[in-house]
């Protein structure tokens, strides 16, 4: 039996695990790793945050990947990610299938999912194209200057609507 329940704080060691795999990094916009000090408070924060959903796809008994949504207004932003020894399995496609189950009954405010995909991460692009996702737009935007605190818009794809055309570091899944 596969389903999705509510991550706990008993997941925080898990969740540390996965979030630091190298291809999770790797396929994340910030890509450097998270130390267990930011990892603690960071979960202990969403956990208590209205607008974050946090969830662990099981099979059985067997922890087996992650989602997590962001709330706002009608939409929510996912980030995901499957176990690496769990990968090819298609349990991103169960993941995405359940949350999308679980959110119309659990909250029909939500219209529409929004994933932030980077152009290189080819997996997770074919996952949500194949999932009725459908590409809004690409964005294009180049560091000119290295001022105004280091944080500057990134390229990237995001899928489904979507109200700004680019993103910045902060918010970013």
């Amino acid at each position: 039996m596969i389903f999705l329940r509510e991550a706990t704080t008993e997941d925080l060691e898990l969740l540390y695990e996965w979030a630091n795999d190298a291809r999770v990094r790797a396929n994340s916009f910030q890509t450097k790793e998270i130390s267990y000090q930011e990892h603690t408070e960071w979960f202990g924060r969403m956990l208590k945050d209205e607008t974050i959903k946090q969830y662990v796809l099981m099979d059985r008994n067997r922890a087996v990947g992650q989602v997590r949504i962001e709330l706002q207004g009608e939409e929510a932003t996912i980030g995901y990610s499957v176990s690496a020894a769990n990968r090819g399995r298609g349990y991103g496609r169960m993941l995405l299938s359940l949350l999308e189950e679980k959110i119309q009954a659990e909250l029909p405010q939500i219209y529409t999912f929004v994933a932030k995909v980077k152009p290189e991460n080819h997996t997770s692009k074919k996952l949500f194209e194949s999932e009725d996702y459908v590409m809004k737009y690409i964005c294009y935007e180049k560091k000119i200057n290295s001022g105004g605190g280091g944080f500057y818009r990134i390229s990237n794809f995001k899928y489904a609507a979507a109200k700004e055309p680019c993103m910045n570091e902060r918010e970013a899944v």
